[in-house]
């Protein structure tokens, strides 16, 4: 993805988040937090849940994050208030959920069983709209290649449109900084952690296994 395509990707958030928030709301809401959702080999994901406090099922919008789920709740309520069913997950093995955080590995499992739970719940209308920017759009292209029924849509930003070639491997090139930097952010340090590293001393030791010891952090997924 160009960084025109990625700055017109963000403006699209920003522009759909400024439309619903402080908006008059439609309904009231009802907020379920950390519902531990089971997947199909018994490991539970934490989940929040914003929706109207009101009868009648409702399209649900679905975002399985990395980086935190609580860190949405604003957004979340303007959904719910809107008239949707917000559904704020932490995939497997971040945060508050169960099991073994390894990027991509369980992403489209688990975002089939997500979506399955979320369009048989009582307070859905079985239509399920998956959304975010990042990882948590790559997940939704990884959970579309199992064709749930029920997955009505996809709202994708700031995502390489091939995983290998458009971000690990840029044109053939193993892209080494933004690899040890995104496993990095994606193994628990904050954004602001990662501009205290000493990136610039790292990325100039040779061989290149010994940048992450330099920086003092050694995520698993880069290994």
């Amino acid at each position: 993805m160009t960084f025109a395509r990625s700055i017109q990707a963000l403006a699209t958030t920003a522009w759909l988040a400024t439309a619903l928030v402080g908006q008059p709301a439609r309904y009231p809401i009802k907020r379920e937090r950390k519902t531990m959702v089971a997947m199909r080999d018994g490991v539970h994901l934490a989940t929040d849940v914003y929706r109207p406090d009101a009868p009648g099922r409702f399209p649900a919008v679905l975002s399985r994050t990395p980086y935190n789920r609580a860190g949405f709740a604003d957004f979340a309520d303007s959904l719910a208030a809107a008239g949707y069913a917000a559904i704020w997950q932490d995939v497997r093995g971040r945060f508050e959920s169960e099991g073994e955080w390894v990027p991509f590995v369980h992403e489209a499992d688990d975002g089939f069983d997500a979506i399955q739970w979320a369009a048989t719940q009582p307070w859905s209308n079985g239509k399920v709209v998956m959304f975010g920017g990042s990882y948590v759009a790559m997940v939704q292209w990884l959970a579309a290649k199992r064709n749930h029924p029920h997955l009505a849509g996809l709202v994708t930003m700031v995502s390489p449109g091939d995983f290998y070639e458009d971000f690990f491997w840029e044109g053939g090139a193993f892209a080494f900084g933004a690899s040890v930097l995104w496993s990095t952010f994606t193994d628990g340090k904050a954004m602001n952690e990662l501009d205290g590293m000493p990136w610039d001393s790292a990325l100039k030791r040779l061989p290149l296994r010994q940048v992450v010891a330099t920086v003092g952090h050694d995520p698993p997924a880069f290994r």
